[in-house]
């Protein structure tokens, strides 16, 4: 019963825990732009070379979008750094 009553009071030193608000900047408007949408099908049969042309332009819209996140990603590892633990 002894153990049980240390227990108890170190619970009440719980409650008086308040939450810290932490407030982060706005992540640059660049690296949350939304990533452009894919080619669409015109609804034909494409010859070789369309088909390539549109699947040139998704591959560089994806690398465009890659390095976006690969941005935000590195912006929020530097926010971390910065706050470091408490």
């Amino acid at each position: 019963m002894m153990m049980l009553g240390g227990l108890l009071s170190t619970l009440g030193a719980c409650a008086a825990f308040s939450p810290v608000e932490l407030r982060l900047p706005d992540p640059p408007i660049m690296l949350t732009a939304a990533c452009p949408a894919l080619q669409t099908n015109p609804g034909k049969p494409l010859s070789q070379a369309e088909a390539e042309v549109m699947w040139g332009r998704d591959r560089a819209a994806g690398r465009v979008c890659a390095s976006r996140h690969a941005g935000l990603v590195d912006w929020v590892t530097g926010l971390v750094a910065e706050v470091g633990p408490q």
